[in-house]
């Protein structure tokens, strides 16, 4: 009987071991994996082709970017990617700014607990600038759009709210580098081009635990 007993009670406790050890793995998980989003702003080089009737474009200008998305893991997330790089017009018509933009699908890879990887291909659109369009001109109201990728590396900062509460923490800041290249078709022509931006953002994302 003693001896049945013991087998019990070993019994007893490795499922209580396995218990505590799958509450845990549940609840690091639960709190590596959720929703990210994040904004940012910097500035951006475009380079575009040149074209019949349109000079070869390079400037600097006002950079943008957005993204939404899930984190799968500790190291993956998919995240929808906006990303926008002003430039200045050389075309027919009056002098204006455009974007050479892109909304893409992009895979997401945690290197470290700063550093961050990212590439996708989907959606490229050169498109009009609010602030310098003439919304009575139809011609300045069209977009083109054809196919783009996009290329980033973000390093998250030391929090500034290290000192707040947990869930203040998920909001990091962080520098970013992207390249963005895609073709275009506008009615002079399959217009190519690239921009290289670097941006400061705030993204909002669930915790990463520190390796000890």
């Amino acid at each position: 009987m003693s001896h049945i007993l013991l087998v019990g009670y070993m019994v007893a406790a490795m499922i209580a071991l396995l218990s505590a050890s799958t509450v845990h793995a549940q609840a690091e998980r639960a709190a590596t994996t959720g929703i990210v989003f994040g904004i940012s702003l910097g500035v951006s080089r475009v380079t575009l082709s040149e074209l019949p009737n349109v000079s070869r474009t390079t400037g600097t200008d006002v950079a943008l970017g957005w993204q939404v998305g899930y984190r799968m893991s500790s190291k993956l997330s998919l995240v929808l990617n906006g990303a926008s790089s002003v430039y200045r017009y050389a075309g027919p018509g009056r002098a204006r700014k455009r974007g050479f933009e892109s909304i893409v699908p992009m895979i997401e890879y945690q290197v470290d607990h700063g550093l961050r990887l990212s590439a996708g291909a989907g959606l490229q659109l050169d498109a009009p600038v609010f602030y310098s369009m003439r919304v009575s001109d139809p011609a300045e109201r069209r977009y083109w759009r054809v196919v783009g990728a996009v290329v980033g590396v973000s390093y998250a900062l030391p929090s500034l709210l290290n000192g707040a509460s947990r869930s203040a923490q998920r909001y990091t800041p962080e520098v970013q580098g992207r390249w963005n290249v895609g073709r275009t078709n506008t009615p002079e022509g399959r217009l190519a081009g690239q921009s290289y931006a670097f941006l400061l953002g705030v993204r909002r994302q669930p915790l990463i635990p520190r390796q000890p």
